[in-house]
């Protein structure tokens, strides 16, 4: 049974509490007030379905041409429509890598044409080997100067190394090789191709293999109905099918909106981030934008505002007393300590416990009940993490970078969010995909890393303005008696690292894990890049977020 969630006054006056003065929200009554288009949707779904089936022919064709068949697929993979023909593309590519050196050999010096091959290969869990590039290479070792003529080959090849695994020295070569000339070609004043520029400047802010799908989809649509080359009807079709989703993800924000406004967290909650849009955005939306997982975005966007509002009580609020009680609480998870807990912080317990209750009730009749006992302790786990970290904010303490990083990984709230994004997602994540997460394979360590490392070096600053805890940025200045930027570098090179983790893991896990699972995790890693790499999007929307939410969740694209 629900709990009923009370108005509170969170402020005791005998109290002095830190505060953030987070920039309100953004959105105001946009998704409030959304009123479905059932006629428009209708026309969307009848054209898609029309479209679904000449485009089904045109992939089930090209199979009798191989270069032709992956060409398509990747075309169909960038244009954000692949999920339609997920088994037959599977089946496909499994064939084409069967006869990969027949593939590379047809495809001779195409510099273009390998890359792209490499990329597709990787991004679907085979593992092409990188020696294909060895042919682009002098006999010193170095990549032919003559490449860099070769733009559209020198871009393919840079987004290819993005798939790299540890020990690929000939892929971080290429990068080095390509991304030097890529820079001075994005900023050509005698560029012949604007539309190529544009391109190369996209790929440097953000590579496809650190960016979110329906981002990355937006944008090709975009260079897509720009290339001569194109097919008018996969690009209908693409766009068709962006729109008609998009009226889908603001039903669901309208209905996530209603969700947080009876919780009255502006009221109850004064000091926490009013931020339910971008928590859709950056972790329900980002992680699957697939129809099917309507459901699973709704549990992880409730999941993660909660996890925020406990952030900000333990980041900003919350005084280590009361803080000490509320851990205790969580680790007990019952109704029966509510009255234990400081008034402000009743709404939250209140809040967490009834998700789950929520939860349960739901995942029983599926008979996957088990599923929120991972989340639970998921949860517990998060709490004690941030409970270490306000200890060590409360003594002063700057703990050393392993000493940080070991709970670190796990206040990033990452195998918490893993979790959550299973429970909605039925029997397409069995036990198995939680247990694989609760025993922090190698890509899900990389992924907590990546996300942990990007946020530090955005926010640190901010964040000690307010007193918050030692970042692994101030850890590793203190430690290696270091500058910011020498520590920021460090950080760096950490995640650079952690991605190459990351895709090795990727590639191993395929044999025996689903890609439904794999790609969860993926795809939060890349969430952490476009919410974080250059500021702290979450916290301050206006500078970057803003923008892809308005061209992804509320713009149509022009048919």
């Amino acid at each position: 049974m629900a709990l009923e969630i009370n108005s509170v006054s969170p402020v005791n006056s005998d109290v002095v509490r830190r505060t953030a003065n987070f920039p309100p929200p953004l959105w105001g009554d946009r998704f409030a007030s959304f009123s479905v288009d059932r006629k428009v949707m209708g026309r969307y779904d009848e054209d898609i379905k029309t479209l679904k089936v000449t485009v089904k022919k045109l992939l089930m064709a090209s199979t009798n041409e191989p270069l032709k068949n992956v060409g398509l697929i990747d075309v169909l993979c960038s244009l954000g429509v692949s999920y339609h023909f997920e088994s037959e593309i599977a089946q496909q590519l499994a064939s084409a890598f069967d006869s990969l050196t027949s593939l590379v050999d047809a495809l001779g010096f195409d510099l273009y044409g390998v890359a792209n091959l490499f990329r597709l290969f990787r991004e679907h869990g085979h593992i092409m080997p990188c020696d294909v590039f060895e042919k682009f290479r002098d006999s010193d070792g170095k990549f032919k100067e003559a490449l860099i003529g070769d733009a559209k080959g020198m871009l393919s090849l840079y987004e290819a190394c993005q798939l790299a695994m540890n020990g690929e020295q000939i892929l971080d070569d290429a990068l080095t090789f390509t991304k030097s000339r890529l820079e001075s070609l994005s900023t050509a004043t005698d560029q012949s191709s604007p539309h190529l520029a544009k391109l190369i400047r996209s790929a440097l802010h953000r590579p496809l293999n650190k960016c979110i799908p329906r981002l990355a989809a937006r944008q090709f649509i975009s260079f897509y109905e720009q290339d001569e080359s194109k097919n008018d009807t996969l690009l209908k079709f693409a766009k068709i099918d962006f729109n008609r989703l998009q009226l889908l993800y603001q039903e669901e924000l309208y209905q996530l909106t209603k969700w947080y406004r009876n919780l009255d967290i502006s009221a109850n909650l004064t000091y926490a981030r009013d931020r339910i849009v971008e928590v859709y955005f950056c972790w329900a939306f980002a992680v699957y934008f697939e129809p099917q997982f309507s459901k699973a975005r709704m549990i992880v966007s409730k999941a993660v505002e909660v996890m925020s509002i406990i952030d900000d009580t333990y980041d900003v609020y919350g005084t280590i007393e009361e803080l000490r009680i509320f851990t205790d609480a969580i680790q007990r998870m019952n109704l029966d300590v509510v009255d234990e807990l400081p008034e402000y912080m009743k709404c939250v317990y209140q809040t967490l416990l009834n998700l789950f209750d929520e939860w349960d009730d739901e995942l029983t009749k599926e008979g996957l009940s088990y599923n929120t006992s991972y989340t639970r302790d998921s949860f517990k786990e998060l709490v004690r993490a941030y409970h270490v970290e306000a200890e060590w904010c409360n003594k002063g303490y700057v703990p050393g970078v392993e000493e940080y990083m070991s709970n670190a990984l796990t206040s990033s709230c990452y195998t918490a969010i893993a979790m959550c994004c299973f429970i909605g997602m039925g029997e397409l994540a069995g036990n198995e995909a939680f247990e694989w997460v609760k025993a922090l394979p190698k890509m899900q360590v990389a992924n907590q890393e990546i996300c942990r490392l990007i946020n530090d070096t955005v926010s640190h600053e901010a964040e000690q303005k307010r007193g918050h805890v030692a970042s692994f940025i101030e850890c590793y200045m203190k430690q290696y008696n270091v500058s910011e930027k020498e520590a920021v570098e460090a950080s760096n090179k950490r995640v650079d690292c952690a991605w190459k983790s990351l895709n090795d893991d990727f590639m191993n896990q395929t044999s025996h894990m689903s890609m439904a699972v794999l790609m969860r995790i993926v795809n939060l890693a890349r969430s952490v890049e476009v919410g974080y790499r250059y500021d702290d999007g979450y916290t301050n929307p206006e500078e970057s977020l803003k923008f892809h939410i308005d061209s992804l969740l509320i713009q149509p694209i022009p048919m």
